[in-house]
């Protein structure tokens, strides 16, 4: 059985199916403007020329296939080229990138991503046996995080162009969240990153043995190992205790604000309103610590494997496990916040989610943090 339950399993095979479909039919997408349109003249002019030539049965089924297919590709939201969607109204605060990186980085420059620092403390992770949507593999239980600092915003296009000199997004825009990106990208962003600032990279990427002639900062589906160091001061990517920590901002409601998921709209993007793309980063309400969209807009890779929480029973605070990092090994990296395209009940604080580490696609982000030296 799927430790993560039958209805997330139909959603992962549905999301799968959807992105195997995206990917061969990608190319469709890539056309130039121009060698797109003068293709559909000249396959609507030679089938309209073909209609024309039937007797009225076929001339009335043609026509009516012509209009069918026109009504799918407006109902489907499925581009023939790729446009760059205008920006939401307002802007984020200016220090999400607040200066291009130069080459060469010294400790003293400007902070590129605003960070909040987030005092260490405990918390009940996981959802109460009756909170509306919940999975099997939310058992409820007390978990201490020591401080650290997040990240206000999931890491933008922008920043990430200025860091890897490339940007892997399906939905193109400076300011919305990268997408696209696998956990080994996160994690490399996170060093290079960390390198550029004057910082000690939290995270060494090694190659198995049987593959030592393969680059590991390049390597996607080769066995990767990665080590993570830490007593080092460099950006990473949060465990998943302290992305729930900082999601919940002090609170034991479903979502950040409180249970109501009709007030969803207001703190994130969702299926309900997303129009099925991602959105400008900041633009909804943020959650009690003033950190923007953790949920929806995009799901966002955490540093540990998937696996069942290791407690007993729900709501029991006789135990306290603290820094939980995950399991030392597993197949799937942990994902949380839910996306653009999923419903309410997958946005919940709560909520756990993973995909394989390679894995990149349309609704894969990220968010950095950097430990704190506050005593917790």
């Amino acid at each position: 059985m799927c430790p993560q339950g039958r209805a997330r399993c139909r959603q992962v095979e549905a999301m799968e199916i959807r992105e195997k479909w995206q990917q061969t039919t990608s190319w469709l997408d890539e056309l130039p403007k121009t060698t797109a349109g003068m293709a559909g003249a000249v396959v609507f002019l030679c089938a309209g020329l073909l209609i024309l030539r039937l007797p009225t049965w076929g001339f009335v089924l043609g026509l009516l296939s012509l209009l069918a297919v026109l009504c799918w590709l407006a109902l489907s939201g499925k581009p023939v080229v790729k446009l760059t969607w205008p920006s939401e109204p307002g802007q984020p605060p200016q220090s999400i990138a607040a200066a291009p990186l130069g080459e060469a980085a010294k400790p003293s420059q400007l902070e590129p991503l605003e960070m909040i620092e987030l005092p260490g403390g405990e918390f009940w992770m996981g959802s109460p046996e009756g909170e509306l949507g919940r999975s099997a593999d939310e058992t409820r239980h007390r978990v201490r995080v020591s401080a650290f600092a997040m990240a206000s915003y999931p890491v933008t296009q922008k920043l990430f162009q200025e860091v890897m000199a490339h940007s892997p997004s399906h939905f193109k825009g400076e300011l919305r969240p990268v997408d696209r990106v696998s956990w080994f990208d996160a994690v490399r962003f996170c060093n290079k990153l960390s390198v550029r600032m004057g910082l000690r990279p939290c995270y060494r990427i090694v190659v198995s043995k049987r593959n030592q002639t393969v680059d590991p900062e390049s390597a996607t589906k080769t066995k990767l190992e990665v080590q993570w160091d830490q007593t080092t001061n460099g950006y990473r990517l949060p465990t998943e205790a302290e992305w729930e920590y900082a999601c919940r901002a002090g609170t034991e409601a479903a979502y950040s604000f409180e249970d109501n998921p009709l007030l969803l709209g207001e703190y994130a993007w969702f299926m309900g309103n997303s129009k099925g793309r991602t959105h400008t980063v900041g633009i909804k309400k943020p959650n009690g610590w003033g950190l923007y969209d953790l949920h929806g807009n995009v799901w966002e890779w955490c540093w540990d494997w998937y696996a069942g929480y290791q407690v007993t029973s729900d709501n029991n605070n006789s135990v306290i496990v603290t820094g939980p990092i995950g399991p030392a090994t597993g197949h799937k990296r942990v994902l949380r916040g839910g996306s653009f395209s999923n419903e309410p009940k997958f946005l919940r604080s709560a909520d756990r989610f993973s995909f394989m580490p390679e894995d990149q696609i349309w609704f894969l982000g990220f968010r950095c943090v950097r430990s704190s030296g506050r005593p917790l």
